[in-house]
């Protein structure tokens, strides 16, 4: 089956670079050129995987992710940073918005190859009441992390909220 990824960046240079580097692999790549495209094609017709750069025009890749993850339909979509954005900090801040990969520019091929190969595989492994690679579709009961606020605690929630940066 062909998966549908998801290239968000702005430079062509380097979307030629990756479509070349998944070219031989089974894999429908799409391109968009900002972070707002990239929201717009996502949920207009969900990848089975997102590759994005952090520096892309309009909605950084930090708030593409924020944004997908905040989406009941895009949530579970594996979500790959290639960036050349090399800080820890970066690296960390990415994993915290909800990033399953982090890769630095530039990258050699069989690398790029190998982790696309398994972020789908673990996607589709997870299967989460058989919703395919992408994460479409609602979660089957009992499966997965679920709750309502109540379920968290005060200082739970405050630490959250802090994190995020929110009031």
């Amino acid at each position: 089956m062909e998966a549908k990824i998801l290239l968000v960046d702005g430079d062509r240079w380097m979307q030629r670079v990756v479509m070349s580097a998944l070219a031989d692999q089974d894999y429908a790549v799409h391109t968009a050129r900002d972070g707002f495209g990239g929201l717009a094609s996502a949920m207009a017709d969900p990848p089975d995987l997102i590759i994005s750069d952090i520096l892309v025009p309009g909605m950084s890749g930090w708030r593409l992710v924020r944004r997908l993850r905040s989406n009941r339909t895009l949530a579970r979509t594996p979500f790959m940073f290639l960036t050349r954005l090399a800080s820890a900090e970066s690296r960390r801040h990415s994993f915290r918005l909800g990033a399953d990969d982090y890769m630095l520019k530039p990258c050699h091929p069989n690398e790029l190859q190998l982790r696309v190969a398994g972020l789908l595989r673990r996607a589709r492994e997870a299967g989460a009441g058989g919703r395919g690679c992408g994460g479409r579709g609602a979660p089957e009961r009992g499966r997965g992390l679920g709750g309502t606020i109540a379920d968290i605690s005060l200082a739970s929630l405050l630490v959250l909220l802090e994190m995020e940066r929110k009031t």
